[in-house]
């Protein structure tokens, strides 16, 4: 089978691709032609890239590319400013694919939250206002101490907004290893839970976080999400549940 293709587009697919839009766009009808411009004349194609995505610089950028130093030491789109955020949910929620669902989480238990462009820009919006009124600002780091939910997402996108440092630990590092991580980067505020499913069971990452917080000086704030009924352990003045923190 070697040099061999295992799978060709039909002649429909082809046709439909984006590619292949994107392609005639540009005045090509040719595949070869097309990828020899691209690969020639690397600041022409990166261009028209980010023109074709649509995507929204808030200062533009006055050169794609910079290789001055070397080209591992690239810039791209120099002089340009954008948001994440901003790009990825909030022209697409006051736009036409408002309504479309772009977020499906779907945990262990079966518990299954969808959203859509406009829902999750507004539960970012919601978490970005709550970033900042607890002190958080651009350059103040996060740490996400999370299960794989769809809150996740919001917290992730954020901190985007308001230009803190997201740093995502997996929920299955003991204290120390989040501690470290924490620590290191003297993180204000950390999201967390109060377990993860795991087969079946909700392992409790709560008193995780707390051991973790304990050697973390720089943490003043840890907002949890509330997933289970069990006890949950409480630090007053410190810990607040994630609707609490949105409100």
């Amino acid at each position: 089978m070697a040099g061999k293709f295992v799978w060709k587009p039909s002649r429909d697919v082809i046709e439909h691709a984006n590619i292949t839009r994107f392609m005639r766009k540009q005045g090509f009808r040719s595949v070869d032609n097309f990828v020899k411009r691209s690969c020639e004349d690397i600041e022409w194609f990166w261009d028209v890239v980010v023109g074709d995505l649509g995507l929204e610089f808030t200062t533009p950028y006055h050169r794609v590319m910079d290789s001055s130093r070397g080209v591992p030491w690239t810039e791209w789109y120099v002089g340009g400013r954008l948001n994440i955020a901003s790009n990825c949910l909030d022209r697409h929620a006051r736009g036409p694919f408002a309504d479309r669902v772009c977020l499906i989480s779907e945990s262990e238990d079966g518990r299954v939250a969808k959203y859509t462009f406009r829902s999750l820009a507004r539960a970012v919006d919601a978490c970005a206002a709550a970033l900042r009124a607890a002190g958080i600002s651009r350059g103040d780091r996060v740490g996400c101490y999370m299960p794989m939910v769809a809150e996740v997402a919001a917290q992730m996108f954020a901190c985007f907004k308001i230009g803190a440092i997201f740093i995502p630990i997996f929920s299955g590092f003991a204290p120390p290893a989040v501690a470290e991580r924490l620590r290191d980067a003297e993180a204000k505020l950390l999201f967390t839970a109060d377990g993860t499913i795991r087969r079946g069971t909700l392992v409790p990452i709560k008193q995780n976080a707390d051991g973790a917080a304990r050697d973390v000086p720089s943490l003043k704030r840890v907002v949890v999400l509330r997933r289970g009924t069990e006890p949950l352990p409480w630090h007053e003045g410190r810990d607040v549940l994630w609707d609490d923190f949105l409100a």
